[in-house]
């Protein structure tokens, strides 16, 4: 009698289970035609930039998807509700949207218009300036989301509350911050599958080794970078202040220990540090770029044996940088002159090794406003981007053929290190020490990295917060800082994750093996901050967040519906 009764109950259970699934809607499928877009051919990328970025926006999981790119084909912008329809019956679209995007100088005028199958209509003017052209598609994708394809508002969600420990059960009620508990995913992408960036899976609390703290060093860095300059397969630290150079090496997982420093002449300053085998003699060589009083580059070479620095070239007369270059993106030197009337020389070379020194090799295709420095490629697809820090460190987004294509209004870098000069028009004379001179900050690196393994890069950017900043220009001295992953939405860089703040001046940071377990890591040179009238105590920290790569398929229970 019980087995009867126990089959007969998992045959109901079996038939409501198949009735339900019978019940959901087959998804809806939506349409956006390439925008016709009336102003400087600069802006022709939004014709089939904008419909990349509403797409995203109006992903629905089970419930509207995008159409194949090719469905639209050939179609004829619609002149009437009716043609809409027939359009989406011809394609089996549920969603159809389109529009007209006019720019005249700075200002831009936006028509989108919607329309269900069956349905009326909807349309929509936003005029708005261009710097402001991502935000409103923002809210025009909400709009359509719930107007047309009528999805509800999500609630609010807790940033604690709503991911599932994985080590629990499926039904346990119980939930933890099953992230690292450092890092901020941007929540309002609809399309992603995670409470966080699938790229980071940490469970437990920061006391628990999420980040490692190192202790406060003796330094005030202004670089970092890491590497294996001994060629035995374990990373080094070489930290890089105004006038010295540090060696150190994460013994165990949290025990920094010193190796060697070097002094160099006090007469030089500082610019940037890299860690790149120049030679291929499986060492990296710690390259440092310097400047005298003048802003006269003279830079150097070092090699490090695990004790000891030993200097393979100096008085480089070229400002340098190690870069990723397209198509391969393997890293490499570039250099560029000192200007006669400005701080850079125009022109970004790669270096050509011609005996003992280097000397200019061919000059790379970038905009006038490029240096060594401020330069980073951003890979798209089968092409790039080329992401540029401006003098007043916004971030600018040029294509392949150098055409600006966005600008952030964000500010980002924070950079501690300056050089002073004077802009002098031909045929003025030398300037004197009664003019003003002006300030250039030297950009903190920038990062282009695949961490989630799909193809598409993301930007790793430093952003500076202070409050005192955005009142007195040349103020450095930033109390918090926060690194930032960006990526390239079709318009504009958009936030895909953060770290949450740190505590002090962020002047560096790197990806790296840096405790050298086999994991990779963020690795950020942080100033600590004791108080504007405290900056002489200032002392570096070094902050490690391992990063789990080996749980990028975990799914997280979002509890969103």
């Amino acid at each position: 009698m019980f087995r009867r009764i126990t089959s007969l109950s998992l045959v109901i259970a079996f038939i409501t289970a198949l009735s339900a699934s019978l019940c959901i809607a087959a998804p809806g499928v939506y349409g956006i035609m390439s925008f016709a877009v009336d102003g400087p051919g600069a802006y022709k990328y939004l014709e089939t930039g904008i419909p990349e970025m509403l797409s995203s926006r109006l992903y629905w999981k089970d419930r509207a998807q995008p159409a194949d790119k090719n469905a639209l084909a050939g179609k004829s912008i619609p002149s009437s509700k009716e043609a809409a329809d027939d359009i989406m019956a011809e394609t089996g679209l549920s969603y159809l949207v389109w529009g007209k995007l006019t720019i005249s100088g700075q200002d831009s005028v936006l028509h989108i218009s919607a329309q269900e199958r069956g349905g009326n209509t909807w349309n929509k003017e936003s005029r708005t300036r261009v710097d402001a052209l991502i935000p409103s598609l923002e809210k025009i994708a909400a709009e359509i989301n719930t107007q047309v394809i009528k999805r509800p508002l999500e609630p609010t969600r807790s940033r604690a509350s709503n991911v599932q420990n994985p080590t629990q059960s499926a039904g346990s009620v119980n939930k933890v911050q099953a992230m690292h508990p450092d890092i901020i995913y941007n929540e309002t992408d609809n399309r992603t599958e995670y409470y966080l960036n699938p790229a980071f899976r940490y469970a437990g609390g920061a006391d628990e080794g999420a980040v490692l703290r190192s202790p406060r060093l003796n330094i005030i860095g202004v670089g970092m970078a890491v590497g294996d300059a001994t060629g035995d397969g374990r990373n080094e630290v070489f930290i890089v202040g105004e006038n010295t150079i540090h060696a150190l090496r994460y013994r165990g997982q949290n025990q920094l220990e010193e190796l060697a420093s070097y002094q160099f002449s006090k007469s030089l300053k500082a610019l940037h540090i890299d860690v790149y085998d120049l030679n291929r003699d499986g060492r990296d060589e710690i390259i440092i770029s310097c400047v005298d009083s003048d802003n006269t580059p003279k830079g150097f070479i070092l090699n490090f044996d695990g004790s000891r620095f030993t200097e393979t070239m100096k008085g480089i007369p070229f400002f340098m940088a190690v870069q990723k270059i397209p198509p391969n993106y393997i890293p490499t030197l570039l250099l560029q002159k000192k200007g006669s009337f400005r701080l850079f020389d125009p022109g970004v070379y790669m270096a050509e090794k011609r005996g003992d020194s280097y000397v200019l090799g061919s000059r790379l295709l970038l905009p006038d406003e490029a240096n060594v420095f401020n330069i980073t490629y951003l890979p798209d697809g089968s092409s790039y981007k080329v992401i540029i820090t401006g003098e007043r460190e916004n971030l600018k987004v040029y294509s392949d053929t150098g055409s600006m294509m966005a600008k952030t209004e964000e500010t980002y870098s924070g950079s501690p290190v300056s050089m002073s000069y004077y802009v002098m028009p031909p045929g003025m004379g030398t300037p004197t020490t009664a003019m003003e001179s002006s300030m250039y900050y030297v950009p903190i690196r920038k990062i282009a990295v695949d961490l989630a393994r799909t193809g598409t890069y993301d930007l790793l950017v430093t952003r500076p917060i202070s409050m005192a900043a955005q009142f007195f220009e040349r103020y450095r001295y930033f109390p918090q800082g926060e690194i930032h992953a960006l990526f390239w939405d079709n318009i504009g860089l958009n936030l895909r994750w953060k770290t949450r703040r740190i505590k002090g001046a962020v002047t560096d940071f790197a990806l790296a093996d840096v405790t050298n377990n086999g994991q990779l890591d963020l690795v950020v040179c942080v100033n600590t901050y004791p108080g504007a009238l405290g900056v002489s105590a200032r002392r570096t920290v070094l902050m490690v967040y391992p990063l789990d790569q080996g749980k990028l398929d975990t799914q997280l229970d979002q509890d969103v519906e």
